[in-house]
């Protein structure tokens, strides 16, 4: 292959991407403000280390019941140092919402707790 024919098969590709993207942002200039209902939603809680027993409960009992009665896709609980991250994850915002009360909740309760 000769240089100038590697230059122009170069910018011919360079014009073809340019091409592509100005037809894509023209056909959606800007994202959707709004996510779609399919599109699950997620929630970040950080909790103490001490309360993710509680809200596992015995043998998962509690997450299992949590995921359940709020209709969630998953809870899922990063263990690390002083803190958790419970992240809830479900299609509907009020529900995530509510889980985190729940969750919120118990944690409290927890914390009120003393042997």
């Amino acid at each position: 292959l000769s240089l100038g024919l590697l230059k122009r098969a170069l910018e011919q590709a360079k014009e073809g991407r340019l091409h592509i993207l100005y037809h894509m942002l023209k056909a959606k200039a800007k994202h959707s403000e709004v996510l779609s209902p399919a599109v699950p939603k997620m929630m970040t809680l950080k909790v103490p280390q001490a309360a993710i027993g509680k809200i596992i409960g015995p043998g998962g009992a509690m997450i299992r019941s949590l995921i359940e009665d709020f209709g969630l896709i998953n809870i899922d609980i990063e263990e690390g140092g002083s803190e958790g991250v419970v992240v809830i994850t479900s299609l509907s915002e009020e529900s995530n919402k509510k889980a985190g009360d729940k969750v919120a909740f118990l944690v409290e309760e927890s914390n009120n707790f003393t042997p």
